[in-house]
Order: C-alpha cells, then structure tokens, then sequence
C-alpha cells in the first residue's frame, strides 16, 4: 500500500509515492505560484493533478489516500486551508470537500512543521519513541510534540507556535524579545541588518553587499571572531537555550528532533545544546532524553513523506 504525499513549499512542490516504509517510489517537483489564492492554490491542485495523471498505469502499490502539506492554519479535522501568509490565503479553501469526490480517495492536510513532526515520528527519529518534540529551525522557528501516537493539536490545530515566545533575556526594551526574530533565519538577518551602522568594520557588511548574508555567513564571521556577528550568534544561543530549557520543562520529551537550515551548522547547534543543558530548569527533563539533535532524515523529502504520515498518526 502506498500514499501520495504533496509538500507546498514557498518555492516549489514535490509530489510523491510513498510507501508503508517511508520510501518515495516516484515523485516530481513544479514550481510555485504565489502571486494571488486563486493562482496559489490553482498552482497546487494542477500538480496534484498532472503528477496523478502521469503514475496512471505505472507498476505501484495500491493508492489508499492523498495526504498534503503546506504554511498556514490548517483546520485539521476538515481539511480546510483557513488562512495563509506565505501563500497566500484569506478566504478558506475546502481542500478535502474538493479533492476526495475528484479522485475517489481520502484526503489529509496539516501544517508544514506538524507534517515535518509526523513524518519524523513515524520513519525518523520518533519510531518506538513515546514522546517526540520536533524543532525547525529555519527562516522561522516553531515547534510540535506527538505523543503516543497522537500529534498535540490544540483547541484550532495551532498548536507550535511557540517562536513567539517573549523573553527579553536582556532586558533592553529596545531590542526584540521573541525568540523567533532572535534565533531564527529571518529574525538573524533582520537583526544584523539595524545593527550594521554601529559595526561599519564587521565583514558582514561585505556578506550583505554580495547578497549572502544569511545565518550560515553570520556563524562562520561569529567564529572567526566578528564581533557584530560574535553577538547576534551569542544572543541567539542564550535565547535558544531558554526557550528549550522551557519547553523541556513543560513537555519532557524523551526525544528531541531538530530540522531547518539554521541547525545544519554544527558549531551553533553545539552551543545551543550546552545552553539548553543549563537551562534545564528541572534537570530530569534533560537527564531523561534519549536523543537532543538534528534529523537524519532527507531534508528534502521530509515535508513529501510528512503528508504521507498523516495517514499513520492520530
């Protein structure tokens, strides 16, 4: 028996086979459209449609259903698209109630990340786990627990949100407080970007000047001893480690998961791990975890094989 995953990302979308395994028997990738909803979701629904089109007839399992990824707020329960920045969507797109009478097969959609957490919990890190706390860590930053089986909703499926968490570790009113534009990919641009004109030696005005200031070019300048960089790295481990030492503390994960460009630099994530052990206000909650690191899984195929696993969690 296989799924047919699809991965709405910001610039592309991959649709995929995936089996029971979590192995992606075909896929393909078409380009995103993000002009207006109507173009947007068009976009969606044709590669859907061209993708099932092209496996007709070809030698694969069974398709017992169509699971679906995509930013925004997804209500859950019945499959519909309430709103979207990225997108972008403002008016509520019925994706089940469109999709299950067209192609006669069962329909889930969810959020990127808790697609991302399902996907990990299911064929990654989570597998025989009981409690898995998925982290990404990319441009933004948000987080989801499955437990037992079942994915943390909440009361409007918004649950992870927790980027937003206000913290102010220094209490400058002038400086941001939401870990989010403090650690995150975007919020470290940002961030660097108000604070150049105070360090007009700092090499990063050379990164920003060749287009690739980004968090990657911030902890390499921050390990080379910049000190604008040394401080917007620093900054954004203190943030991490209390916001995970947090989390820990609400939600004692046994383990924790990480995915997003931002912890592929191995230097940074080390230093949040340390910061996050001291932080562990109550120690258990560290002492207990059986896994603090970063995905192994492909980090392009998590989102295609998360919307399959929508079909295997609760």
């Amino acid at each position: 028996m296989a799924v047919i995953g699809l991965d709405a990302g910001g610039t592309k979308i991959l649709v995929g086979v995936v089996d029971d395994e979590g192995r992606i028997l075909c896929s393909q990738k078409y380009p995103m459209k993000r002009g207006v909803q109507e173009e947007a979701i068009g976009t969606i629904f044709g590669a859907l449609d061209d993708f099932i089109q092209n496996i007709r007839g070809a030698d694969l399992p069974p398709v017992t259903g169509i699971g679906m990824g995509t930013t925004g707020h997804i209500d859950f329960d019945s499959g519909v698209i309430v709103s979207c920045i990225g997108t972008p969507v403002s008016t509520p797109v019925p994706v089940r109630a469109l999709l299950e009478p067209k192609y006669g097969l069962p329909v889930r959609i969810d959020n990127d990340v808790h697609c991302a957490a399902t996907g990990e919990y299911v064929y990654g890190e989570g597998k025989n786990c009981k409690s898995l706390l998925y982290v990404n860590v990319g441009t933004g930053l948000a987080s989801s627990l499955v437990e037992n089986g079942h994915l943390l909703r909440g009361a409007v499926n918004a649950t992870g949100e927790s980027g937003y968490f206000h913290m102010n570790l220094d209490g400058d009113p002038n400086e941001a407080g939401e870990v989010e534009f403090v650690a995150a990919g975007g919020g470290l641009i940002i961030e660097a970007r108000k604070k150049l004109a105070k360090y007009p030696d700092s090499v990063l005005h050379q990164r920003e000047a060749e287009g690739c200031l980004h968090a990657g070019t911030i902890f390499e300048a921050a390990q080379e001893g910049d000190p604008l960089a040394a401080w917007l790295a620093d900054r954004a481990v203190r943030y991490m480690g209390a916001w995970l030492g947090g989390l820990l503390g609400t939600l004692n994960p046994e383990k924790v998961v990480f995915g997003g460009g931002v912890v592929k630099n191995e230097w940074f994530f080390e230093q949040v791990k340390r910061e996050t052990k001291k932080r562990a206000f109550v120690p258990i909650t560290w002492d207990g975890l059986k896994y603090f690191g970063v995905t192994r899984l492909n980090s392009d195929h998590v989102g295609l094989i998360g919307a399959a696993s929508l079909f295997q969690i609760k």
